[in-house]
């Protein structure tokens, strides 16, 4: 019997999968079957649809997870239905079955219940602890003193009337100080992408204060604070971290997709009004610590919607494997959140390094912004065959097969390479590829040769991964070591 393991992917454009594309695959007989399957799959995703009302594609509530069956596919177009695959299906007695879920803490909370039904899991931008992302997707960093804390829209103002509000042309001025200080002079490639945000200790106040009215070549004092504060991390009253900073180089995607730019974000204020408070007249610019006080208390009666669970163990006696991403450029879930998490497991489980490798890898995908929401997909190799924009010709390497491959043959990968086309556009020819380590590995140029050459590229062990408390860059847990 071939593997069967469970797709996540955190955004609603999840693509349609390409089973027969494998470089030198042959389906063989199993190709009908295939074919076959997919007809069935989009009928049932139509009768998904009906049955859901209709549900329009781009709504903004949360994709509701009807978990019908523990296999479970998404279609191409921008919906966020989920639909049902027989369990009976001759794909579970041939080619490998994927499962695709739009809810990502779905698929980590429920690790232990999957691993029954799974090989293995692909979770891509992992919002584990999914009260408090929520938190952050709408309000965002709060003062160091642990008061209540600000959202973004007062942190940035709704609009140019706003002293604290910075413009596009703005973020594009901070971004340019901060390539200067954390591209080239951190990485060694002048290439517009920072290769580890992570280690990024940005100075705002080497931007220019403008003695009178701001404009793009300057920022006034207010504006520099800002700045400095959309970077800062989540915490409650008592000083606990409750979610990681937004990393720098996603500045203009996040003035692009709302977070910088005076919007309020759908997402944040539907599961705080509806969910948390049942309020339709919810005010998402005055959340504040009440509010992710109280989306704690009914974690439980929401199913453990925080999905921040780090004892994988049944999971791993069980032979199966997670695989995880996450851009470092992502704009609306930190790059710095999947890293928590790897290192909660690691400490919950007792495991260094090379015990999680065994059965959990994950891998931080330079200038990877948030799976291509928006139209947006960053400056880094982002394309590497998760999903069916990024399986195309010229992608040499497939995370998906990757996958079947760790299962099947306990080949785990090491690196995934990424493939990045000019403008994102396959037919303007190849600009460059890059690989993409497994934590806690650094991706690192060699110092020589061309940049855009992955084998000028190579992995470098970070020895202080286990650092998270007050102090370490990024900041990761609590300032005892724990987390929530």
């Amino acid at each position: 019997m071939r593997s069967q393991f469970f797709l996540f992917a955190a955004a609603a454009y999840a693509a349609r999968l390409p089973f027969g594309h494998r470089e030198g695959f042959n389906p063989g007989q199993g190709g009908d079957e295939l074919r076959a399957l997919e007809e069935e799959i989009v009928q049932l995703e139509e009768q998904v649809r009906h049955d859901a009302g209709e549900f329009q594609h781009h709504h903004h509530q949360p994709a509701p997870y009807w978990g019908a069956s523990p296999t479970s596919y998404s279609s191409a177009d921008a919906s966020p239905l989920t639909s049902s695959i027989p369990a009976s299906s001759p794909i579970s007695a041939s080619l490998p079955s994927i499962s695709s879920v739009t809810n990502t803490t779905a698929a980590l909370q429920s690790l232990s219940s999957v691993a029954a039904n799974y090989s293995s899991i692909l979770s891509a931008i992992s919002s584990v602890n999914a009260t408090a992302t929520l938190a952050y997707t709408d309000p965002s960093s709060p003062l160091s003193s642990y008061a209540p804390t600000s959202t973004p829209v007062e942190l940035t103002g709704l609009n140019s009337t706003d002293p604290k509000f910075l413009t596009l042309d703005q973020w594009t001025l901070v971004q340019s100080y901060i390539f200067n200080q954390c591209d080239a002079a951190l990485d060694g490639v002048n290439d517009g992408i920072l290769e580890d945000p992570t280690i990024c200790k940005f100075d705002a106040t080497a931007i220019p204060v403008c003695g009178g009215a701001s404009n793009s070549t300057c920022l006034t004092s207010t504006q520099i604070n800002t700045v400095e504060q959309v970077f800062t991390e989540l915490f409650n009253t008592e000083g606990q971290l409750l979610y990681t900073q937004l990393l720098y180089g996603s500045q203009i995607d996040a003035f692009r997709l709302g977070q910088l730019s005076g919007s309020i974000q759908g997402i944040a204020k539907s599961w705080y009004g509806g969910a948390v408070w049942n309020d339709s007249f919810y005010d998402a610019t005055q959340m504040n610590q009440t509010d992710y006080a109280q989306a704690d208390l009914l974690d439980a009666l929401h199913g453990h919607v925080s999905g921040f669970n780090g004892d994988l163990s049944a999971f791993n006696n069980a032979g199966k494997k997670l695989l995880m991403y996450h851009g470092m450029a992502d704009p609306l879930v930190s790059g710095a959140n999947s890293q928590r998490y790897y290192l909660k497991v690691a400490k919950t489980m007792g495991l260094s390094n090379t015990g999680l490798d065994e059965f959990l890898r994950y891998f931080r995908i330079s200038g990877m912004a948030h799976c291509g929401v928006g139209g947006i997909s960053g400056a880094g190799a982002w394309m590497f065959g998760q999903s069916g924009a990024a399986a195309v010709p010229g992608v040499q390497d497939n995370v998906i097969w990757n996958m079947v491959d760790w299962v099947e043959s306990n080949k785990a990968p090491d690196t995934i390479l990424g493939t990045k086309f000019w403008y994102d556009t396959p037919s303007l020819g190849l600009e460059f590829e890059r690989p993409h380590c497994r934590f806690p590995y650094r991706t690192t140029y060699s110092g020589s040769g061309a940049w855009t050459d992955p084998a000028n590229w190579g992995c470098v062990f970070i020895s202080d991964w286990q650092q998270c408390a007050v102090g370490a860059t990024p900041r990761l847990c609590n300032a005892d070591g724990s987390f929530n």
